[in-house]
């Protein structure tokens, strides 16, 4: 059974924003060079945001459908 998770979507703009701030760090320190491991973490949330964009572009699409169809439904309830 998969967890139900929410997502709010100016929590994922700021955490992005965040991983773009530190992988430039990364890129542009001179006193430390980059490393493997600095590339997998980079890559791994990169990978987390990316799973976190899809699962709310399904849940935005299911509203976008459900929304409606649950008025339609109501307003034919009210008038039978």
């Amino acid at each position: 059974m998969t967890e139900r998770r929410r997502f709010n979507p100016q929590t994922i703009a700021k955490e992005l924003a965040y991983i773009k701030l530190k992988i430039n760090d990364v890129l542009t320190n001179d006193d430390m060079p980059v490393m493997g491991k600095d590339i997998d973490k980079i890559n791994r949330e990169i990978e987390f945001l990316r799973e976190n964009q899809k699962s709310l572009k399904k849940n935005t699409s299911l509203l976008i459908w459900c929304v409606p169809a649950l008025l339609f439904i109501d307003i034919l309830l009210r008038f039978f």
